[in-house]
């Protein structure tokens, strides 16, 4: 109990006793900065269509779901609709 309480009143000998784990503990920080920093700071490719990429896959998936036709991007999916501003049934035949 002593040891500890001179460690936790004394910051030059809690240092000198505990620099390894002060070392670790700094390296883990800096790893995990580093982690979650390196994907903003890096150049992701574009995802756009452009005329060099048109074989590229579309973005987007057509779903069937009770009958009701939806679309479905990366960010979510949406109800398919009719050029008469109606609900797309599954049966309908694709316009795109």
């Amino acid at each position: 109990m002593t040891k500890a309480m001179s460690l936790i009143t004394n910051p030059r000998e809690f240092t000198t006793q505990c620099w390894p784990a002060l070392a670790l503990l700094a390296v883990l920080v800096i790893g995990m900065v580093g982690y979650t920093v390196w994907p903003r700071i890096t150049a992701a490719p574009s995802t756009l269509t452009t005329a060099s990429t048109a074989s590229a896959p579309p973005s987007w998936s057509r779903l069937c779901v009770a009958g009701v036709s939806y679309l479905q991007f990366p960010s979510g999916a949406t109800v398919e609709w009719t050029p008469a501003n109606k609900v797309k049934t599954c049966n309908e035949p694709a316009s795109r």
